[in-house]
């Protein structure tokens, strides 16, 4: 019966946190950097009326719900659509956060792929830490846009969720 050595997989684990700590801190760079660009790139689609405001800023909020309700960040801003006037700030703000919610779906979704690859865990942390800044980050600053008067479009799926 052959001897194994104790020490190997405690040197295998010794290689792969460290690994995973800079997937992790590279994913978080690149989210920050990916939010400095959005941030930058965010352009104002317009005014928003002062009555509606708050509920402007409840649209860009509503993505949030998922955190608390499974698929809440689709069934609430879907909600806030259907019961909104056309062509107004609020539905722009909910079908705002319904595409990002549904962007950040489809991508944890294609993350899973990642996770079954042991060359890819790196990049699938980095993503991971990415996307995750990114979808916390930016209905934050759409509610605070909107609360200030102005309707915020965000830059990789607002235009095309508002049509601007």
């Amino acid at each position: 019966m052959p001897i194994v050595p104790m020490f190997v997989p405690i040197a295998s684990v010794g290689i792969v946190i460290p690994t995973v700590i800079v997937s992790i801190l590279l994913g978080l760079v690149a989210g920050l950097a990916v939010l400095f660009i959005a941030i930058a790139r965010t352009r104002s689609g317009g005014s928003v009326p002062a009555d509606d405001r708050l509920m402007t800023a409840m649209g860009h909020l509503s993505g949030y719900g998922g955190y608390v309700i499974p698929i809440g960040g689709v069934l609430i801003p879907i909600l806030l659509i259907m019961t909104a006037e056309d062509g107004g700030t609020v539905k722009a703000a909910a079908k705002q956060a319904l595409a990002l919610n549904v962007f950040v779906y489809i991508m944890a979704v294609g993350l899973i792929a990642l996770w079954f690859t042991i060359v890819l865990i790196p990049l699938a942390w980095a993503i991971t830490a990415a996307l995750g800044l990114v979808a916390l980050v930016m209905p934050a600053i759409g509610a605070l846009q909107a609360a200030n008067g102005s309707l915020c479009v965000y830059p990789f799926v607002g235009g095309m969720a508002t049509g601007r």
